[in-house]
């Protein structure tokens, strides 16, 4: 939606990915924290920053400014709306049954039965499996596709937020709503 909107990310490039937008929503400064020191000057005559893999010590702030997001919001944002982890596993699992069940119905053509009736039951019973199991996939696909689109819109929350000339003194319940 944000590459569609013509919105532009942080790094001003036009196509968004789930990358960009998750390490939004995970970024310390939405939660009223800050990482000291995450880029440091090797060289103060070129004034050339370099992100600090560990070489400068950092210094994590709690409370350092008001959030954006308040702390129950973003654990919310984490843990309910935007998890896939869960569902992933369970597509992942669907994915392996529907290949054995696939395996299945192939042994079964290859089989040389005794008698076409067992051979059209086995198969109808493995058709049935493989019809249900796919449909389950299908429903966990979409709910997958379905929360990465909200954490697009949660996103454009966020730059809503960060758009406002006055900070809010609450969460606004409706005003995210409306953006999600």
């Amino acid at each position: 939606m944000l590459t569609v909107e013509g919105d532009k990310t942080p790094m001003g490039k036009e196509k968004w990915s789930r990358s960009t937008v998750r390490s939004i929503l995970v970024n310390e400064k939405y939660k009223a924290n800050a990482l000291l020191q995450k880029y440091y000057t090797k060289d103060y005559l070129s004034k050339k920053r370099i992100r600090n893999k560990g070489e400068v010590q950092q210094y994590y702030v709690k409370g350092s400014h008001e959030p954006i997001i308040s702390p129950e919001v973003s654990e919310i944002l984490d843990k309910t709306i935007f998890d896939t982890t869960g569902l992933e596993k369970e597509a992942e699992g669907l994915r392996e049954e529907l290949f054995l069940l696939t395996k299945k119905i192939e042994d079964l053509s290859l089989r040389n039965a005794k008698s076409i009736d067992n051979t059209t039951f086995i198969y109808a019973d493995i058709e049935k499996e493989y019809s249900k199991k796919s449909e389950e996939l299908r429903q966990i696909n979409e709910t997958i596709e379905d929360r990465n689109y909200r954490k697009l819109k949660a996103e454009k929350f966020t730059k809503v937020l960060m758009e406002l000339k006055e900070p809010l003194a609450e969460f606004d319940e409706e005003i995210f709503h409306r953006l999600v």
